[in-house]
């Protein structure tokens, strides 16, 4: 099948109103796993971008990661893109120069005080000659077992590469999407049920449809042998992206689990929406992401965006931090591990979503300060998409790091590598040339004219052609090198091939770029200038390195109660001001002192009026994954627990609280509330040290 032109696995967007609730009266969760330090982190791409980072100028990586420390950054991720790093399938053919790039700058971290996590199996990169590029391979590994023996060698060459400075790997649903997005526009069943077959689904349904489901397309299997892919706007699509979650969670991530200590999936906390023709049914929410037993952490993503109308609205701070304390604390319901938000878009430029909502501008500054508490109480670590902002240049090899890979140069031109980098260098009549496919410009059509820059030395005369369109330009010797950026037209019916030609003198070329987009989050300039926002991110970061951020009480009586995560908003019955939780709920509290007090009431007469757990309620509490206490009631009656809190955990610490009690009212007849309910909290208080405001 052939991957859709320019389709971009991106996020969607758009969040319901609330995720999917837990659907279960008992939520059985693996055991809740603690990680002490919060993880400050950046998306690592140097002077480039994550498509063609690791053919570029890695000449300044150790003076980056000095910086972020002092920008307040403890961490990185560094995303690693299959195909560049193991270009052959048929037979298996590594880029052992790649391997060794990834194991020098993993270990300039680890020598500079930075954990190093790994995006494995990203989809997207520029080198030469890769077998079955891009999104095809992702299909492949959804599709069959045919690929999994070579992706696995993939990642323990690159367990082996990052061995003594790796903290632990991911992959993330959107290089798999290109699944998701075929399906979705398949026009007639003929398509569907080749699809189906090409992707195992038929298989699938086989094993994992009930009857009905099968009886719907029995006419359909008779026809084509297998059970299609139900269109778009039917119902049953809801069944593709169970398979998607299946495959995601039960094929792919059991092989990364075998490569790395801690391996973990971004999931995709987008919920999608189910449709009856044109009217909108339901959401389906990928709740089988949110359990990831390999790993401490689940790795998420986040912008303003999520849950917004996105209507191009430019939005209040409250309004965007409201919505993110929402959507986390109820994926903190839903999940035992920690949530690492492994892209943080506090502003996002991307053309192709101009319509998404943004945070106020006047707002910005204030928002990203005033985001260190909601994030230290419901993460347990950020990472900027952006720390430097890039060129999405869609040249291979610009900064001639590789030599002449990638470029034809004419008899004579040469690579030179000096003190101040690789540079192009050419002589009268000489000339460069790269190939440049279309197909690299992800942006065209969204954005204007193609830019063009590079550093010269030396003295002479160049003419520049990107596709039809050519310019000369002179150079001038200069001690710090000629930067020139020339605009070109972006054009949409042919390839904006580049050659570079010495009309007269010897000419040096330098980091060159070419691109029609820069995605900008002025917290340093493309040029590695600190941005507008960098005093706030370094605020921010001062902030997450204090424990006393954390509170030390949640009450009923105010929006603290919102940190508890499984915690629905307050309600007054008069007399009393409390929130329902569900059976399982957890809150980050800084506890200084030798106990955490609870108050609530547990209203046992509900569940027996149902005729439920006639033998009481049990409701338990533990500290970062250890069992500390429990009381059992058999009447409805106040809840008056106090937690001890053991000596070598005080200070930051999460609290689970567990009951095998919960209902939900309607469906037992019991009035119109469809919440599961489990009993009511009206604070919880760290007793023994003042609380932070």
């Amino acid at each position: 099948m052939e991957i859709p032109d320019n389709a971009v696995p991106r996020k969607s967007q758009r969040w319901p109103r609330a995720i999917v609730r837990i659907a279960a009266t008992l939520v059985v969760f693996a055991p809740f796993v603690y990680s002490a330090e919060y993880s400050k982190a950046v998306n690592y791409f140097g002077k480039s971008w994550p498509i063609a980072f690791w053919n570029s100028d890695l000449s300044e990586v150790s003076a980056d990661f000095q910086a972020m420390q002092r920008d307040g950054f403890n961490s990185i991720i560094l995303i690693v893109p299959w195909g560049e790093f193991q270009p052959g399938l048929d037979p298996i053919r590594f880029n052992d120069d790649a391997y060794r790039r990834l194991s020098g700058v993993c270990g300039k971290a680890r020598s500079a005080g930075l954990q190093v996590f790994l995006r494995v199996s990203y989809n997207a990169d520029y080198y030469p000659n890769v077998q079955r590029p891009y999104a095809d391979r992702a299909n492949a590994l959804i599709t069959d077992t045919s690929l999994l023996p070579a992706w696995d060698q993939y990642l323990a060459r690159i367990n082996t590469a990052t061995r003594g400075c790796g903290n632990g790997a991911f992959i993330s649903w959107e290089d798999f999407w290109y699944v998701i997005l075929i399906a979705q526009n398949l026009k007639t069943q003929e398509e569907r049920a080749a699809y189906s077959q090409q992707m195992g689904y038929a298989a699938w349904i086989n094993r994992h449809a009930d009857g009905a489901y099968k009886a719907r397309y029995a006419a359909d299997l008779g026809r084509f042998g297998v059970y299609p892919i139900p269109g778009r706007d039917n119902p049953d699509f809801e069944m593709f992206f169970r398979y998607f979650d299946d495959q995601f969670m039960n094929k792919l991530l059991p092989v990364l689990a075998k490569n790395f200590q801690q391996a973990s999936v971004e999931t995709r906390t987008d919920s999608d929406p189910i449709y009856n023709g044109k009217d909108l049914l339901k959401w389906f929410a990928h709740t089988n992401h949110y359990t990831v037993k390999s790993s401490d952490y689940l790795m998420t993503y986040w912008s303003p965006a999520i849950g917004a109308a996105n209507q191009s609205e430019k939005e209040p701070s409250k309004t965007v931090l409201d919505r993110f304390n929402s959507l986390h604390g109820n994926l903190l319901a839903q999940t035992p591990n920690q949530i690492f938000i492994g892209q943080w878009l506090f502003q996002d430029n991307t053309p192709q979503f101009h319509y998404n909502a943004q945070i106020n501008p006047a707002e910005l500054s204030q928002f990203i300060r005033d985001s260190a508490r909601p994030l230290a109480q419901f993460t347990s670590g950020y990472a900027l998409w952006t720390w430097r902002d890039y060129r999405a240049s869609i040249l291979f090899n610009g900064f001639f790091s590789l030599g002449k890979l990638g470029w034809d140069f004419s008899p004579g031109a040469s690579v030179e590598n000096l003190p101040a980098g690789s540079f192009a260098q050419l002589s009268q009549g000489q000339f460069i040339h790269q190939e440049v496919p279309r197909e690299r410009n992800r942006f065209i059509g969204f954005t204007g004219n193609l830019r063009l820059s590079f550093t010269a030395r030396g003295n002479g005369r160049l003419r520049v052609q990107v596709g039809s369109a050519s310019q000369e330009v002179n150079i001038l010797d200069s001690s710090g090198g000629q930067i020139v950026t020339l605009p070109f037209p972006a054009p949409s019916d042919q390839d904006p091939n580049l050659r570079i030609t010495a009309l007269s003198g010897k000419v040096q070329l330098q980091d060159i770029y070419l691109w029609n987009f820069e995605q900008v989050s002025n917290v340093r300039s493309s040029d590695n200038y600190p941005g507008r926002h960098h005093r706030d991110i370094v605020e921010l970061n001062r902030r997450l390195d204090d424990p006393r951020l954390v509170v030390s009480s949640v009450s009923a009586s105010n929006d603290t109660i919102l940190y508890l995560a499984g915690a629905e908003r307050p309600e007054s019955d008069g007399t009393r001001t409390f929130s329902w939780v569900g059976p399982y709920a957890r809150v980050k509290l800084y506890a200084a002192g030798p106990s955490i007090a609870i108050h609530g009431d547990m209203n046992a007469d509900l569940f027996r009026a149902a005729g439920l757990f006639p033998a009481g309620c049990t409701l338990a509490a533990s500290i970062n994954g250890k069992k500390i206490t429990s009381t059992l009631f058999t009447k409805s009656q106040p809840i008056a627990m106090k937690v001890p809190v053991p000596l070598e955990s005080r200070g930051v610490v999460t609290l689970e609280l567990r009951n095998n009690c919960s209902i939900i009212p309607k469906a037992w007849g019991l009035g119109p509330d469809a919440r599961l309910l489990s009993y009511q909290i009206r604070q919880i208080q760290a007793e023994g040290n003042a609380q932070q405001q």
